[in-house]
């Protein structure tokens, strides 16, 4: 069916967030994960342009950082020991200052009933693990209102590195395919520490491969790398 161009949608260069806004409030943001490398990842992003950042590893430590402290948001991961992030949530919104707190739910739940699950715990978002950087940015400004400096457009790069050339669909074919499901697994879960082990890995086969791929992994590239590593039909 031929449609007209206008209906035609095309896709947005993403805009590079480099800093907070002037004249704002300090913002305050707790991260809450088990997995250390987890909350690292966040913990960088968010405190490199200009966020006020604390950190627990269970949903205990959330509740007690959180009435102390009283960020204006959390993002809080809903699978941990002691008490897990659907708990830590009710009792947190179950105060009036905890309804004034948004609560953002991150998991590696691919379905959709989770998404239920988390909103009735009282998460006022749901972002579905492995994010992207600019889906963090923008679910932080639509329920905090922050602003953000971008980074000036530039032309897209034609490659991510010295090694992008070692990036090729043979490469990645290869390599033992337990070690590119392994690989795989671990980007869908947002496991970093899984994901630099594999790669190191990779590294003592083929170091240039390994480098493209730490290259997209520190870039939080990993819709990219999920697509690289994708089983193919005989391997699933």
């Amino acid at each position: 069916t031929i449609v007209e161009a206008a209906n035609i949608k095309r896709q947005q260069p993403t805009r590079q967030v480099v800093a907070l806004e002037p004249n704002q409030p300090s913002y305050r943001i707790l991260v809450v994960d088990d997995r250390w490398y987890n909350r690292q990842l966040l913990i960088k992003l968010l405190s490199s342009i200009g966020f006020d950042v604390q950190e627990a590893s269970n949903g205990q430590e959330a509740i007690a950082i959180w009435d102390r402290w009283e960020p204006h948001l959390i993002f809080m991961d809903m699978r941990m020991p002691v008490t897990d992030g659907y708990e830590a949530t009710k009792r947190i919104k179950a105060t009036m200052k905890g309804q004034a707190t948004a609560v953002l739910a991150l998991t590696a739940s691919t379905l959709e009933e989770e998404r239920a699950i988390v909103l009735s715990a009282g998460c006022d978002d749901y972002i579905r693990k492995p994010f992207k950087e600019a889906d963090i940015f923008e679910a932080i400004h639509s329920h905090i209102g922050v602003r953000y400096i971008y980074e000036q457009p530039t032309p897209a790069p034609t490659s991510i590195g010295a090694d992008s050339d070692a990036l090729t669909p043979a490469a990645l074919a290869a390599l033992p395919s337990d070690l590119v499901r392994n690989l795989h697994q671990a980007i869908s879960e947002l496991d970093v520490e899984l994901m630099q082990s594999y790669i190191a890995q990779i590294s003592k086969l083929n170091a240039p491969l390994a480098n493209a791929l730490a290259a997209l992994a520190n870039k939080f590239q990993y819709e990219q790398l999920l697509k690289l590593t994708q089983p193919s039909a005989d391997e699933k």
